[in-house]
């Protein structure tokens, strides 16, 4: 695949498209700030590892600012979820941060029903770009502490 570039007057970004395999696409842009990825039509069991290597690649491209744009996604199961939680980790212990942006109602609902919706950080209004988390700790799970009280994750 050959990248586009589009030089705006105070931006250049990289467009490249990753994949269109198994039911979900996976666009990648990159831009001063980091790398969007845009997902769309659907992240179950199968197609679940495009998302996992896209992050991969994004990490050791050293990107350590990464948004998920899923406001094109259509279908979600418990694989995918566990996809986005995974690449947080993988992002968060490599020293930078993930966002989902406009993830759309079903994922929403699903990170509650799960109780998961902590371990991610979420946008839900375009204007407003992701925070990196602080005070992350990394590794087994852990009983909860002030970390989690402050609103950090324990990994």
């Amino acid at each position: 695949m050959i990248p586009t570039q589009k030089a705006t007057p105070s931006l250049l970004t990289t467009s490249i498209p990753l994949s269109a395999d198994q039911g979900l696409s996976i666009h990648r842009r990159d831009h001063s700030l980091g790398t969007t990825l845009t997902l769309s039509g659907e992240i179950d069991f199968a197609s679940a590892p495009q998302l996992e290597r896209a992050v991969r690649d994004c990490l050791h491209a050293s990107v350590r600012s990464i948004d998920l744009d899923l406001a094109p996604l259509g279908f979600c199961d418990l694989r995918g979820l566990y996809a986005f939680i995974d690449a947080t980790r993988l992002t968060v212990t490599a020293g930078g941060r993930l966002c989902l942006e406009s993830p759309p109602p079903m994922l929403r609902r699903l990170l509650t029903l799960t109780g998961t919706h902590h371990l991610v950080s979420i946008v839900t209004d375009e204007s407003i770009h992701c925070l990196p988390r602080t005070r992350l700790r990394v590794g087994p799970a852990a009983a909860p502490s002030r970390t989690a009280r402050t609103g950090g994750v324990n990994w």
